[in-house]
Order: C-alpha cells, then structure tokens, then sequence
C-alpha cells in the first residue's frame, strides 16, 4: 500500500481522477533498489507497471558481452507497458543506474483503476506512444550518427556556457547510450579535447572550450 500523496507528486500520476489514484495507491507496492541492481531481466514474465519515483533507471539489450542502451528514464517515467499488455517476457533488461525507489502496481490493480476511471487507460496509451516516439528518434540518432558527431550533440545539450559539467554517466553508460564500446567514447573524448573543442575541468568534469568548432563537429561540417 502506498501514500496517495506519493503519486500525486508525479506529474503524470496527479492528473489522473483521485478515485484512481486511490485503486492505485491502495494496491501499490514500493520497490527500493542500489545502483546496478536489475528491476528485472529480458525474458522474466512481467510484474506490472512500474512507476520512477525517485532515481534514474536505464533499460538496456545485452548480447555478445556488449551492452546497449534502449532508453533511460527518471522520475516520472513508467516501465514494463509492453509485455503487459501483449503478454510474454520483458523485451529488455532494467538496471538502476542509481539509488531507486519506484512504485509497482499489478495488472489486477490496472484494471481496478480503469474500472474505477476509464482515463487510466488513456494514461497508459499515452505511455506508450511516448516511448514508440522516442525509441524511433533514439533509433535514427545511434545508426545514422558517427560517434564523434553524436557526443558533441550531447554536450552541446548539456552544457550551460563554459561552465564545467559532467556527462552524467561513466564512460560505458556513454557507451550504451551511443551504441560503442567504452574504448571507442574515451578516443572520441580525446580527440574533441585535441580538436579544441572541449577540455578537462578536473575530477571527471568537461568544460566547452570552442562551442563553434562543437558546433561544427556536431554538424558534421569541415574545420
């Protein structure tokens, strides 16, 4: 069972009819996870839908010995939609790539809420088109975009001015994320730093050293 002042904190989950949100928080289990453990493996049978309450998550395909980033979620973002619905086992893995603490609530307590208002349902198409949208955006940036190109973009959408930042990530989450190998994101981070573009702020931090020639690189244009 779970607080409904839980839910209503989220965003998504706080527009929802507070009749709703009661199925949901009286049916509601918490889930508390440490970085890089697994909510759940591709294949396992589905456990329900998964709310981020707090955190950060990271679903990923692992094959071969090499890990490849599907998605990356925080609070607010929900997981599991897919073999819910459809049935069959996970299609990915889910590991917290911090402290996590999330909501899950099972299909039964799903078709209590839709029972109790239809809306919910609206909520839950509304899920997944979101993430059909955003895995055909993630799709046509990790196969059409060299490397190089594809981790100036993040920094440029990341930095603030020239004022240090960190990635977010280690070097193999940015190696997931970009659809590589660790080696790979370390020669391209060099060779940004040795193009001018960035440089080194100390204890794992980035700064923008040239945003033109970021720009540029970013573009794909000539130097």
């Amino acid at each position: 069972m779970l607080d409904q002042r839980v839910l209503a904190k989220v965003a998504s989950f706080a527009a929802l009819p507070s009749e709703a949100r009661n199925v949901l928080a009286n049916r509601g289990v918490l889930l508390s996870l440490g970085k890089g453990q697994y909510l759940f493996h591709a294949g396992d049978a589905p456990r329900g839908l998964i709310l981020v309450l707090e955190g950060r998550v990271r679903v990923i395909n692992e094959r071969d010995g090499r890990r490849h980033l599907v998605h990356e979620d925080s609070a607010g973002a929900t997981l599991g939609e897919v073999p819910l619905v459809l049935g069959g086992g996970y299609p990915a893995s889910a590991v917290a790539a911090t402290a996590l603490r999330c909501a899950l609530f099972s299909r039964e307590a799903l078709h209590a809420a839709i029972a109790a208002s239809p809306e919910v349902a609206w909520f839950l198409m509304r899920g997944l088109t979101a993430r059909i949208r955003t895995l055909v955006a993630r799709l046509a940036q990790v196969s059409g975009t060299p490397v190089r190109q594809a981790l100036a973009a993040m920094i440029l959408e990341r930095a603030v001015g020239t004022a240090p930042l960190a990635l977010g990530a280690t070097q193999q989450e940015l190696a997931e994320s970009l659809g590589t190998v660790r080696e790979v994101v370390a020669r391209q981070l060099t060779a940004l730093k040795r193009a001018g573009a960035i440089r080194s702020a100390g204890r794992g931090l980035i700064a923008v050293a040239d945003r033109k020639q970021l720009i540029r690189l970013a573009r794909a244009e000539p130097m």
